[in-house]
């Protein structure tokens, strides 16, 4: 009952904000309980996404073994922006006007006590190793001042090279996810394409100008949550959400190009996948980005 709470609690948090997100983590503490008896056996417990609607923050020190948080976005060390998008209030520990909440109800109050509570939360692990998996997230950790006092490690992210490999022939490759051979393939994707970190935005301009300076040869392959009635100016392959490793690989390994407009991420696992699979050149940005590496027109 008392988890159900906090969900609504959550969810009316969300509702309040100007313009409403319901991608807004604001609610990072309202976390859901856990049961500790499971690690009993462990010598250590590594913690990766933990947050509104996982685990209980104000419960972690009760689990009794040694700790390693590996971050993946910038949600531990703010308020609750698993992006900070350029503030720097994370500095301050998010005391402010917080540009991402109106101020209804006094919404832009909440990432500053959002942050103290989480501070005291991890304030009462005995040991506590954090572990970031860029230098750029390393550096907002050590900023922010929500684990002063603990070890920070600098890890990279880790790619399993016995599964993203390069094909050995494209043709075949492309051939598996009936691709015609003789097209140029850009992939892109991610688990919500829609998520306002993700840049999906981006994709149609970036594709709309290619079109407009003719390139005409171009097959796209498409994985993760796409909206099905989206009319792409080339024909495409929906791939769906891939659980599946293997099958990622195989859209890695068919594709000319991998095409990740994200606004921020932290060593994206995509770009890496790509890049382990061959399909270069991997391309991270806006149009701008895109235009000025393009490897000649596919046509």
């Amino acid at each position: 009952m008392q988890d159900s709470a906090k969900r609504w609690v959550a969810r009316g948090m969300c509702r309040l904000t100007v313009p409403y997100d319901r991608n807004t983590p604001f609610y990072s503490v309202l976390g859901m309980g856990f049961s500790v008896d499971q690690m009993e056996e462990a010598d250590i417990v590594n913690l990766h996404w933990i947050a509104g609607r996982t685990l209980d923050f104000s419960r972690l020190h009760l689990i009794g073994r040694p700790l390693v948080y590996t971050l993946h976005d910038t949600m531990p060390v703010t308020g609750g922006c698993h992006g900070e998008m350029g503030c720097l209030l994370y500095r301050n520990s998010c005391r402010g006007d917080c540009p991402r909440l109106g101020h209804i109800l006094g919404c832009g109050s909440w990432p500053g006590w959002l942050f103290r509570k989480k501070k005291e939360y991890f304030a009462r692990i005995p040991d506590l190793t954090i572990v970031t998996p860029s230098k750029w997230l390393l550096d907002m950790a050590r900023e922010s001042r929500m684990f002063e006092g603990r070890r920070l490690v600098h890890i990279f992210n880790p790619v399993d090279t016995s599964v993203f490999i390069p094909p050995v022939n494209k043709a075949e490759a492309k051939k598996r996810l009936d691709v015609p051979e003789n097209s140029f393939v850009i992939a892109f994707g991610a688990v919500n394409l829609q998520d306002p970190f993700k840049g999906g935005e981006y994709v149609m301009p970036i594709l709309r100008e290619l079109y407009r300076q003719g390139a005409r040869h171009i097959h796209l392959l498409i994985f993760g949550n796409d909206d099905s009635s989206t009319e792409w100016p080339y024909p495409c392959t929906r791939m769906g959400f891939l659980a599946d490793m293997g099958k990622l690989a195989q859209v890695y390994q068919g594709a000319d190009m991998f095409l990740n407009p994200t606004k921020q991420d932290s060593l994206s696992y995509v770009s890496l996948e790509a890049m382990s699979c061959g399909s270069l050149p991997s391309v991270s940005g806006r149009e701008e980005c895109l235009r000025s590496v393009w490897m000649g027109k596919p046509d």
